[in-house]
């Protein structure tokens, strides 16, 4: 049975998989590199383009990027 992906993100955090690299204040531009259970992948948030991206090979919102927004997007 595959892993929700949102439980899947959580432990990517517990795990200490993600790493935030640059959080720009002024643009709002987000990178990170995310260590997944096979490679280790390119994602973030480009203001120019107002989407988020991974470099994995999932479509729609990945493990990946679920983890990177619990960190870094406020939640009301």
């Amino acid at each position: 049975m595959r892993e929700a992906a949102e439980t899947k993100a959580r432990r990517l955090l517990a795990d200490r998989r993600l790493t935030v690299e640059l959080v720009e204040p002024g643009d709002g531009s987000i990178r990170a590199t995310c260590r997944g259970d096979s490679a280790t992948y390119a994602l973030g948030w480009d203001p120019e383009r107002g989407r988020w991206s991974c470099s994995c090979p999932a479509f729609g919102g990945c493990s990946h990027l679920i983890a990177l927004m619990l960190v870094t997007t406020e939640r009301p």
